[in-house]
């Protein structure tokens, strides 16, 4: 009798799970109108649109990041539309996934477990925003979680280990975001009854899917731009370890600080399970490399609450099987939840709000652009998301007009110029000032464009000459 209501108990708290995860993901999907993301979004779905269009991204965009994700998009951009919600959509979904996938791996430790697991996923801070903006973190980082899913379960199957090797591919040619997760899935691999076995066909899958990516476009000139160039960018950005230190602590560890005491009990607790011996490994490994990235930014941050997730969970189930009482241990849990958002709802609350970040003079000069100009003419504006809103193209070469690019000498005027030149694009709007550091490309834009009209007191829109 006692085991028929535990059963009945266990099932009604796996549907919670689920429930839980299909309202959040609801709940996402009718708030993706705000812009939190304007700038970095605005690049990725600039560039996504021009590989819909036919743009190959290292030929002619010069794309610095794995073409999975963006070919992804630019796919359901010739289906559905290049609009923003198209872009955003397939990212909400995606953490829908990871959710699930957390909870697979909490409930191993219980029902509760995987609902709370659930849970923590979804209210990690930083994924809140991530998981509504055309932002690569989010898919890059549930690839590696189902990677990670698939191996805690491969046990001496050849097969699945080289799921797992061919889905971390995946994660690192949607961005390289979480390399560590390698180090968790060799750790899973060495426990296995056939390490050799698993250790090759994991290896094998990681090298089938990097290769093949590598291999579909052109090999030498993705790994100039992928790896060099934007190496030398990085090298912009001299690496300060206390401004990283206190970052990591601050805006990573300190929002989800109850979490990571509970992580670290479950950790402790089942620290002979080789799943919480590979979480484990996977967290101390991405402190270390965050600890030495440059420049280190809130979005690189989102994997620490992701392997805390399960951890808590775990910890937190068996504090209340200990108890001999649910109240203590999911108490906590609640108490952790609310702790993380408490310290970050400030900044998260406005995110909902659909003007966030695009403000009236950005909208009206989306409108403008798209009122003056022909759907079919390109332009230039170093704000990407103005351009992308008023439905036109950018020059494909200045798709990303960022910092990095222009104080690593990747960006220089002349570029500009000879892209501008090639192109011809119809107007020309600064907005952001980038393209105003390129003091020659702005002289000769001044001397070869007409100018239009001033959008506030500091940003010029210059038309292209009847003539040209």
């Amino acid at each position: 009798m006692l085991s028929r209501h535990v059963a009945f108990l266990t099932r009604w708290i796996d549907r919670l799970a689920l429930v839980w995860v299909v309202l959040w993901g609801v709940w996402q999907s009718t708030h993706l109108h705000a812009y939190a993301f304007d700038f970095d979004e605005g690049v990725h779905l600039m560039q996504a649109r021009l590989i819909a269009k036919g743009a190959h991204p290292y030929h002619d965009i010069g794309l610095l990041l794995p073409p999975v994700w963006f070919e992804t998009t630019a796919a359901l951009f010739r289906l559905f539309g290049a609009t923003v919600l198209v872009g955003r959509l397939p990212v909400v979904v995606m953490a829908c996934v990871g959710a699930v996938l957390t909870w697979g791996l909490a409930r191993r430790f219980g029902a509760a477990a995987g609902l709370m697991g659930a849970m923590a996923f979804t209210l990690v801070p930083q994924g809140l925003w991530l998981s509504r903006a055309m932002m690569l973190e989010v898919p890059a980082v549930v690839f590696a979680l189902a990677a990670l899913f698939i191996a805690s379960r491969a046990e001496t199957s050849a097969s699945r280990w080289f799921v797992a090797g061919f889905l971390f591919g995946l994660s690192l040619m949607t961005k390289a975001v979480v390399p560590a997760t390698f180090a968790a899935l060799v750790w899973l691999a060495w426990q296995s009854p056939q390490r050799v076995r698993a250790l090759t066909a994991l290896t094998t899958g990681v090298i089938l899917l990097v290769g093949a990516t590598f291999t579909a476009y052109d090999a030498a000139e993705m790994w100039r731009l992928t790896v060099a160039v934007r190496s030398a960018m990085r090298e912009a950005f001299p690496w300060h370890p206390l401004h990283n230190v206190q970052r990591i602590l601050s805006d990573g560890l300190l929002p989800i600080g109850g979490l990571v005491v509970l992580a670290c009990l479950g950790a402790r607790v089942y620290r002979r399970v080789p799943l919480v011996q590979a979480l484990a490994l996977w967290g101390i490994a991405t402190l270390g490399l965050l600890f030495w990235h440059t420049p280190l930014r809130g979005q690189h941050l989102y994997t620490l609450g992701v392997i805390a997730a399960p951890l808590a969970a775990a910890g937190s189930a068996w504090l209340s099987q200990r108890l001999a009482s649910p109240r203590w241990g999911v108490g906590l849990f609640i108490i952790a939840l609310v702790w993380q958002l408490g310290l970050t709802w400030s900044q998260i609350a406005p995110t909902y709000n659909a003007a966030y970040k695009f403000d009236d003079g950005k909208a009206r000069l989306a409108a403008y652009i798209a009122a003056t100009t022909a759907p079919t003419d390109t332009v230039v504006v170093d704000y990407p998301m103005i351009a992308f809103r008023a439905g036109r193209s950018s020059v494909p070469a200045l798709a990303e007009i960022s910092d990095g690019r222009i104080a690593s000498g990747y960006l220089t005027s002349e570029m500009a110029i000879a892209a501008t030149e090639q192109a011809k694009p119809a107007l020309i709007a600064f907005w952001s000032g980038r393209l105003q550091k390129l003091e020659a490309y702005t002289t000769w834009v001044e001397t070869h464009y007409i100018f239009d009209r001033y959008f506030g007191r500091s940003h010029p829109v210059y038309r292209r000459a009847p003539n040209e």
